[in-house]
């Protein structure tokens, strides 16, 4: 007999999701109650990119 245990959904909380060009990388923030969370998707140029959201503890897992 296995049990399996899945990781927690959790939900992530955005912020600063608009800028003005001005020639250097931005990245939006991000927060979860849980735990710390790792970003990816700074952008330099004008225009619309994503940026993603990962849990830093493999016992959770990003839902939004």
């Amino acid at each position: 007999m296995y049990v399996k245990i899945n990781p927690k959904p959790i939900n992530v909380i955005w912020d600063n999701l608009n800028y003005i060009y001005d020639g250097k990388a931005h990245i939006p923030s991000a927060n979860a109650v849980e735990c710390a969370l790792i970003i990816s998707g700074e952008a330099t140029d004008s225009g619309t990119y994503t940026a993603t959201a990962k849990a830093a503890d493999s016992d959770y897992v990003v839902n939004n």
